[in-house]
């Protein structure tokens, strides 16, 4: 399973809708993450999904924070605590929290297969 698909599954887990532009956005910076950069400057990270999706960095920044705040408001509560961080609700943090619980879950994937 690729980041995107596992992006995707657990956004989809949590009750957030592939309608919402911040859904691609979302997945689109969790592909992006691997550079490690990108992980410390969100304005950058911006750029470049806008980049690819034809639009602006605001319009992403915008996108993302309807999306992660429709989850914390309306999506599956127990699910959203297991890959975001409720507390602290700003999108860099959201971003780097979701990036880190996929890749933990891909590690524990990993040592289940061997």
């Amino acid at each position: 399973m690729t980041i995107r698909e596992q992006t995707e599954d657990a956004l989809l887990n949590m009750g957030c809708s592939p309608a919402n532009k911040g859904f691609g956005y979302i997945c689109d910076a969790m592909e992006l993450f691997k550079d490690e950069e990108l992980k410390q400057h969100t304005i950058d990270l911006y750029g470049k999904i806008a980049a690819l999706n034809n639009t602006t960095a605001s319009r992403v920044e915008r996108a993302i924070r309807h999306a992660f705040s429709s989850l914390v408001t309306k999506g599956d509560l127990k699910v959203v605590e297991k890959y975001l961080s409720v507390i602290n609700t700003n999108n860099s943090a959201l971003l780097g929290t979701l990036y880190i619980r996929l890749k933990q879950e891909r590690n524990a994937l990993t040592l289940l297969t061997k």
